[in-house]
């Protein structure tokens, strides 16, 4: 297996998101907070998958 040499440092990248993220949502209640993530979610590629799961939920 031939491999890859990469010249990025992840440890670093995972840090400034996180960083990121922090400067975002630190003055937010727990519920804005999860309205957040959760409007990530349904913009990312997993958008439809979580609103599938959702929709399974209600119907429970």
């Amino acid at each position: 297996m031939k491999k890859t040499e990469l010249d990025f440092d992840f440890t670093v990248h995972r840090a400034d998101l996180q960083e990121k993220i922090y400067k975002e949502i630190h003055s937010l209640t727990y519920q804005e907070q999860i309205e957040y993530y959760q409007s990530l979610i349904v913009q990312s590629s997993l958008g439809k998958f979580w609103q599938s799961l959702q929709e399974q939920n209600n119907q429970i």
